[in-house]
């Protein structure tokens, strides 16, 4: 919350510059360890924040977790003997 917040503070005339002007800034995280943020992603925090508040800030779980993303040998020949007709 207090990158966003500096948003409000930033110098800039326009919303852009006091984003990125907020993305050359350093930040302390709760361990005291020194963070900056690239001003894509605080464009992100500050609009999902706009749009849908402090939830829309908060961390989301993966909706596929616990799932396995691996692709096994076998899909991949199944896959390649499926386009080789094509070939």
């Amino acid at each position: 919350m207090r990158i966003l917040g500096a948003i409000d503070s930033a110098t800039g005339n326009t919303q852009d510059e006091r984003v990125k002007h907020v993305a050359s800034m350093i930040f302390l995280d709760e361990d005291g360890n020194k963070r900056q943020f690239p001003w894509r992603t605080i464009y992100t925090w500050w609009y999902r924040y706009k749009n849908h508040g402090i939830t829309g800030v908060q961390p989301k779980t993966r909706s596929d977790r616990g799932n396995t993303r691996k692709v096994t040998p076998e899909q991949i020949l199944e896959v390649i003997f499926q386009v080789m007709p094509f070939f």
